[in-house]
C-alpha cells in the first residue's frame, strides 16, 4: 500500500526519486526493527504486569499520532 502511494506522489511530482530511495531503505529496515522490539518480551512482561491493574489512562496525539492515539484508548476498552 506504502509503495503504491509512492508511485502516486511519484507522478504527481511531489516526491523526488531521492525521497523515495530513502524511504525504500527505511522499510527495508522494518523487519530488523520488529525483531528487536520482540527481543525485549521480558522487559515488555515486565512493565505490562506493572500496569496491568491500573483502570485510568491518558492518550496523547497530535498530527498523524492523533489516530494512533485513538486506536491505543479503543484497544485499552476491550
Amino acid at each position: 500500500m506504502y509503495l503504491l502511494a509512492m508511485l502516486f506522489a511519484r507522478e504527481r511530482g511531489t516526491m523526488n526519486g531521492e525521497q523515495a530511495k530513502g524511504i525504500i531503505t527505511a522499510l527495508r529496515q522494518v523487519p530488523d526493527w520488529i525483531e528487536e522490539v520482540l527481543e525485549q518480551k521480558e522487559a515488555i512482561q515486565k512493565i505490562a504486569g506493572h500496569y496491568h491493574t491500573c483502570e485510568d489512562f491518558f492518550y496523547l496525539g497530535r498530527g498523524l499520532d492523533w489516530a494512533v492515539a485513538l486506536e491505543g484508548a479503543l484497544k485499552l476498552k476491550e
